[in-house]
């Protein structure tokens, strides 16, 4: 859930969206997610709100932000081997990559705010192919 703030430029991201629930009445799970914003379809804002773990980077506004380091210092904070998080963040990033784009494009809100998500998450550090320069932006038909 924090990678996917992080994707969409959700920084109001923070502990009170995140909830626990009990389908056996023993074992808690986390629940489906609630209170996702895409803000930078508002306001050029990025990041996931909620730090992964202490001392995990910001971006200049305050706001976490996913690096390696910040992964890192989540797998250390709850004892989960790292490559462990990774696989999971990398794939909920290709889960995104594969779908987002077609779901906003065909989302309801107005055309400029659209394109302000999918350019967001075009940019976006999480997306874009290391091996590039710079991001290939993904646009909609309108654009």
């Amino acid at each position: 859930m924090i990678t996917v703030n992080d994707l969409l430029g959700n920084p109001d991201g923070h502990l009170k969206n995140f909830c626990l629930i009990y389908p056996d009445r023993k074992t808690p799970v986390l629940s489906p997610a609630f209170d996702v914003v895409p803000f930078c379809a508002y306001l050029q804002v990025s990041g996931a709100g909620l730090s992964l773990a202490k001392n995990s980077p910001k971006n200049t506004k305050g706001a976490a932000v996913f690096t390696p380091e910040s992964v890192r210092l989540f797998a250390e904070a709850v004892g989960v081997p790292e490559k462990v998080v990774s696989q999971e963040v990398k794939r909920v990033i290709g889960k995104a990559k594969s779908l987002w784009p077609d779901l906003i494009r065909s989302s309801s809100i107005p055309t400029e705010m659209r394109q302000r998500v999918l350019d967001h998450f075009g940019r976006h550090a999480l997306i874009v192919r290391p091996d590039r320069s710079r991001a290939k932006v993904i646009s909609s038909p309108e654009a």
